[in-house]
């Protein structure tokens, strides 16, 4: 038995949907633990107990082992820690068990280090994703620097976005400067139609959040991407 084994947990699937034709094009996998503790947490927990990178792989295994049920014609996101995105064997045995196209999400904090030069780098036909917190100049400059095929808009960035005109201007600049990068913006934790009114003014394609759909286990995904 594995020594991970006390973390008892299971993947629930959130789709992110194309603006315009309100369709879900890919899904990312959140990890949910039976003792509530978030994912975070958890990995924080067991990375002080050596086993931090073998947790994450578990969570990442999980997802694709039930991503074979995923509507046809979907990508699967991925979360990985910094650990996982500098181990190459690890992620390696990933790409082999991928049932469908992946997108590996990284936080922006990860080591300019291991995104341009490590295992990552090298990963073919693997697209990136980065989990921006920030929505500023920090924002061009990732993208500039690092070229990922999505950088994601963070709650912040949405919140309220219909009520601010220089947020809006801004937001509209950005997904100018990805386009011209060969990036997208994913929007995240989009709440009301407002929001995602606002988002789908500003050029944004694609969008997440429990107002787009909440995350739900695999068993409770419809089997098919509705085709009306």
């Amino acid at each position: 038995s594995t020594v991970y084994d006390e973390y008892t947990f299971f993947t629930v699937f959130q789709p992110i949907i194309n603006l315009v034709t309100e369709e879900p094009v890919g899904y990312e996998a959140l990890t949910r633990f039976a003792d509530g503790l978030s994912p975070l947490d958890s990995l924080a927990e067991a990375t002080e107990a050596g086993i931090g990178v073998k947790l994450d792989e578990a969570m990442a295994h999980a997802a694709l082992a039930s991503a074979h049920a995923l509507p046809g014609g979907a990508w699967l996101a991925i979360n990985l820690s910094s650990a996982l995105a500098a181990h190459g064997d690890a992620l390696a045995k990933i790409l082999r068990s991928a049932p469908c196209p992946l997108v590996l999400e990284v936080d922006a904090s990860l080591d300019a280090d291991v995104l341009l030069n490590g295992p990552l780098a090298g990963l073919p036909g693997v697209r990136i994703a980065i989990d921006d917190a920030g929505a500023g100049y920090e924002s061009l400059a990732r993208i500039e620097k690092y070229r990922p095929a999505y950088l994601k808009l963070h709650r912040k960035a949405v919140q309220g976005l219909e009520a601010d005109n220089a947020r809006q201007t801004f937001v509209k600049m950005l997904v100018g400067f990805a386009d011209d990068h060969g990036c997208e913006i994913i929007a995240e934790g989009v709440e009301t139609a407002a929001e995602q009114e606002a988002l789908r003014d500003a050029g944004v394609h694609l969008a997440q959040g429990y107002f787009v759909g909440r995350p739900v286990p695999i068993d409770r995904m419809p089997n098919q991407v509705s085709s009306n």
